[in-house]
């Protein structure tokens, strides 16, 4: 979910929201209500026996595999990749813009 999020919004918010500090909080400020809902389908999943996301639990002690740790790792990295596709897609714009205003003057000789 957070992934599909990045994918399909994050260029689009960099490229259409001006200036580029506020595309990115922009980005982040969505992107965290994203991460909030996709963990919490997650935990409530897991509460209920899923093993897909952060693997078993028992009724009293649970194991520490590693999964917590890889789920907030991928999520961190799908993050900073968002915010370097908000970036690339400010600067993209304001190059962009730049070639419209070169060919936009008429040289006088």
């Amino acid at each position: 979910m957070n992934l599909i999020f990045t994918i399909l919004c994050a260029f689009p918010i960099g490229y259409f929201v001006r200036p580029r500090g506020r595309a990115l909080l922009v980005y982040l400020f969505l992107d965290c209500f994203v991460f909030t809902y996709q963990t919490s389908t997650l935990v409530m999943e897991w509460v209920q026996g899923s093993e897909e996301a952060f693997g078993g639990h028992t009724q009293r002690n649970m194991a520490f595999d590693g999964k917590p740790l890889s789920y907030g790792a991928v999520n961190l990295i799908i993050a900073l990749a968002g915010m370097g596709l908000v970036f690339l897609a400010g600067r993209m714009r304001e190059q962009w813009a730049g070639r419209a205003a070169r060919r936009d003057v008429i040289g006088v000789d």
